[in-house]
């Protein structure tokens, strides 16, 4: 974690935009403390780096009591985002689908899906239509357009295939990718650099630089994926937080 806020704070010092965004699955891990806590840490680690946005993962839902689910959402000084799952047995989302952030002379709008499944309290539909559906009200207010989805990397690149427009889909399920894939005949840039592997997982980085022309079209990209070993430096603050909540105890 201190590593990859070292990372993010680098990032940020050198770009003149910088947005950190997650694609989900990202709430509660495999071990403590994001467990004894139910996500509380990990919202918070989120908050101290600063990120911008996050997809909702069905393993997000399906690991928390809705209760619980919903204070993790009120804790997030972030949007936490998620186009298509639903409160079961009604048409309200559980979430914000999207936001839309001004970015120099740009809208972005970023777009959330979650992978289809369900709990007795929350159900995600079909992301593929929720895509169908959202995107062109997105369209008309915002001329760069960025997908965090945890749908599956064969159903992201369905999405892009089938829906025009879409600068970039993250991905954030199935395996992880070495270099983007750029879907025909879109252009659409899919992204994938981390995966979940039991004592690993957020261990990998995705870093993208995107230039955008006037008119919000993509012109040109750089991806690199990187693993956080111990050849990174820290964070001197996120590492001494890190040090409080495992070896002081959770609050």
């Amino acid at each position: 974690m201190a590593r990859r806020a070292a990372i993010i704070r680098f990032q940020r010092d050198q770009a003149q935009h910088t947005l950190v965004l997650d694609a989900g699955n990202s709430l509660l891990g495999d071990s403590d403390p994001a467990l004894e806590t139910r996500g509380r840490t990990s919202v918070e680690a989120m908050n101290r780096m600063g990120y911008d946005a996050l997809a909702l993962g069905m393993q997000d839902i399906s690991s928390l009591e809705l209760s619980e689910l919903r204070e993790r959402l009120a804790e997030a000084q972030f949007p936490v985002l998620s186009a298509n799952a639903y409160l079961a047995g009604t048409q309200e989302l559980l979430t914000d689908p999207y936001v839309v952030m001004a970015m120099a002379d740009h809208r972005v709008g970023i777009l959330g899906l979650t992978d289809a499944g369900g709990t007795e309290e929350v159900v995600a539909t079909d992301p593929v239509l929720a895509a169908r559906k959202w995107l062109p009200r997105l369209q008309r207010v915002a001329d760069i357009i960025i997908i965090l989805s945890h749908a599956g990397l064969d159903t992201d690149q369905a999405i892009a295939g089938q829906l025009p427009g879409i600068d970039v889909i993250v991905s954030g399920r199935g395996g992880s990718l070495n270099q983007p894939i750029v879907a025909e005949p879109s252009g659409t840039i899919l992204l994938h650099a981390d995966h979940a592997v039991r004592g690993s997982a957020g261990t990998r980085l995705g870093i993208a630089h995107l230039s955008f022309d006037k008119a919000g079209s993509l012109a040109e990209y750089e991806w690199r994926k990187i693993i956080l070993t111990s050849d990174f430096g820290e964070d001197p603050t996120m590492a001494a937080w890190v040090q409080e909540i495992v070896y002081g105890g959770c609050k």
